[in-house]
């Protein structure tokens, strides 16, 4: 065997946290009665924006598999993501999905609308879409 191929870099271990925890009187460890009531609620709306791939799919199959209600599957062309459109018919009727781009004014107006007329309510709203700007030559 050629010893030139083997590496000897050994990563180090990964540092303990130095930081402090955001919401220290937040306890995260357990549902409380109130999620856990909404999480049951088949009337309950759960809108992802970004839900087309990465984090935002992942947010839609994990709301699949915790919760009753419907989820508003928001993104830029939910016609042309596969996977998000192959998890709409694996599940009829629990999965809505929606023309949103949020660089556009009138998309965002025209989806809070349609949101709005359809459903009269939000339950939960993630909103994990891309980044939007660079905060130096274009607004974010």
């Amino acid at each position: 065997m050629d010893t030139r191929l083997l590496s000897t870099f050994q990563p180090p271990d990964p540092p303990g946290t130095q930081g402090t925890p955001v919401f220290p009187d937040v306890d995260f460890s357990s549902k409380s009665q109130e999620a856990a009531q909404r999480n049951k609620d088949p009337e309950a709306v759960f809108v992802v924006t970004g839900a087309s791939r990465g984090i935002g799919l992942q947010f839609v199959k994990s709301l699949l598999d915790h919760t009753e209600g419907t989820i508003v599957a928001c993104c830029r062309s939910p016609d042309s993501s596969e996977s998000l459109q192959e998890l709409v018919s694996d599940h009829p009727g629990r999965i809505q999905t929606v023309p949103l781009d949020l660089e556009t004014q009138s998309s965002i107006e025209e989806a809070g609308a349609l949101i709005k007329g359809r459903f009269s309510r939000v339950d939960i709203l993630l909103n994990v879409a891309g980044l939007l700007g660079d905060a130096q030559s274009t607004p974010g």
